[in-house]
């Protein structure tokens, strides 16, 4: 699950929350987004399994001519630009890719769904590697189109060796506002997470000190000491922003 994409999104709902402001596009109804939101779903997974089999066809079907594409080095192309990328791809094994942590957010007639995508060499050897990529859609006369795509490229992360033992000065419960918690346990040698609204915990991975990250994901998960040197708050950093839990257990 893209943990940092809620924690964010959050945030900032908070912040105009407090400043009096309504963010636009308010989300669908339960049951409508639900519907909505497994539409978006399908259409993502058609998509890139038509490119995989080179179908270009199919794979247009639901993009905009106008379509913003964003590269893992940030380079900006077109919807030309990668319709060519697919060309020759009915060569490759349909199971190249695998994708992981599919989460769709809609907010009227806008849908951003962003998932992991993880990309096997075609021969099978080799390390596969992750992107995390982000999809925008838009709902224009009833059918939905792709007005921007952006991939980042998630590289792997060592793994510090710890003392399992410090793992139980984390344990506890850490609070943004009322309705959203994240609660850490220790599990013999692992440190588990888990965010209110997440159905599955999550893996706290050590990242040196007291910083620990996610697999797959950006940003790191940092817990922080008060003068005593008890841990006092969690905070997810990313990019140059904190957004910071307070112990509450």
């Amino acid at each position: 699950m893209i943990r940092a994409l809620r924690i964010l999104s959050i945030a900032v709902g908070l912040t105009l929350a407090a400043g009096g402001q309504a963010a636009e596009g308010r989300p669908s109804e339960p049951a409508l987004a639900t519907r909505l939101q497994a539409e978006v779903e399908r259409i993502v997974r058609e998509r890139l399994q038509a490119a995989v089999r080179g179908d270009k066809s199919a794979w247009r079907r639901h993009i905009s001519a106008d379509c913003v594409w964003t590269g893992p080095g940030l380079a900006v192309g077109t919807t030309a630009d990668a319709e060519l990328e697919i060309t020759g791809n009915a060569a490759l094994p349909p199971n190249i890719y695998e994708i992981k942590e599919f989460e769709t957010h809609m907010f009227g007639d806008v849908a951003i769904a962003t998932y992991v995508s993880v990309e096997r060499q075609p021969d099978g050897a080799g390390t596969s590697k992750r992107f995390r990529k982000t999809d925008t859609y838009l709902r224009r006369a009833g059918t939905w189109q792709l007005i921007s795509a952006a991939e980042v490229f998630v590289p792997g992360r060592p793994v510090v060796r710890v003392d399992p033992q410090a793992y139980e000065s984390y344990v506890g419960q850490y609070s943004l506002d009322a309705g959203h918690v994240v609660k850490v346990w220790r599990e013999g040698d692992r440190l588990f997470s888990q965010e209110t609204g997440e159905v599955k915990a999550v893996e706290f991975l050590p990242a040196g000190g007291d910083s620990f990250f996610l697999d797959g994901e950006l940003g790191d998960w940092t817990f922080g000491r008060a003068d005593d040197g008890k841990v006092s708050r969690l905070i997810f950093r990313l990019g140059g922003a904190d957004v910071v839990f307070r112990r509450i257990k």
